[in-house]
């Protein structure tokens, strides 16, 4: 098990995760970030608060390491003008 802390990047806020959570692996991570993110976004759209172009999750593991940077705009949907 490695732990990996999901940090919260808006712009040029980081807001740090310093607890992390524990997973059996990278792809457990990945899919850990895309719940948080997805959660994110909704919690936003029921709000009616916008989220920052650019905001994403840096996942860092237990040693430092940068993991993964999923950005936001990944599960927003943009409505298009017909």
């Amino acid at each position: 098990m490695r732990r990996y802390f999901f940090h919260l990047r808006e712009g040029d806020k980081l807001t740090k995760d310093s607890k992390g959570i524990l997973l059996p692996h990278l792809e457990g991570a990945i899919d850990a970030a895309k719940l948080r993110a997805q959660s994110l976004v909704d919690d936003a759209a029921r709000s009616g608060r916008s989220i920052l172009w650019g905001t994403e999750y840096e996942v860092e593991d237990e040693d430092g390491r940068l993991a993964l940077v999923l950005p936001l705009s990944h599960f927003v949907e943009v409505a298009r003008a017909a």
